[in-house]
């Protein structure tokens, strides 16, 4: 709904970038239609697909998601910067730790939607 909102306003100059981690391609829900918002609105939303078990031929990423990866793909922090976490407890942990090391200003064991970095 968040990226739908963005994606279909056309005064919204939000950019998304979406670090979609999955175990295989068969785990990736909506993928038809993010990609086809990524299609429609290449300047509001940016796909990166990881998968566990990739199959041949894959083009997109392998393993898991790093601070590396987060680093070149999201906004430094700053006052316009959000990052937004769903996903396992143990991920979610990992992934708020290698923000923090990023910069962010990271939340305590609960997340404020005024916080740089909520997790949901």
């Amino acid at each position: 709904q968040l990226i739908r909102a963005i994606c279909e306003d056309d005064r919204d100059t939000t950019e998304v970038s979406l670090i979609y981690a999955n175990r295989s391609e068969a785990d990736i829900l909506l993928r038809d239609e993010l990609e086809a918002f990524a299609r429609r609105y290449p300047k509001n939303l940016k796909l990166h697909y990881l998968l566990d078990t990739p199959p041949e031929n894959w083009a997109h990423g392998v393993g898991y998601v790093t601070q590396d990866m987060m680093a070149e793909r999201f906004p430094a922090p700053g006052p316009d910067s959000k990052v937004m976490l769903c996903g396992p407890p143990g991920m979610v942990a990992a992934a708020k730790k290698a923000l923090g090391n990023l910069g962010f200003e990271t939340p305590g064991s609960s997340s404020k939607m005024s916080d740089a970095v909520f997790s949901f």
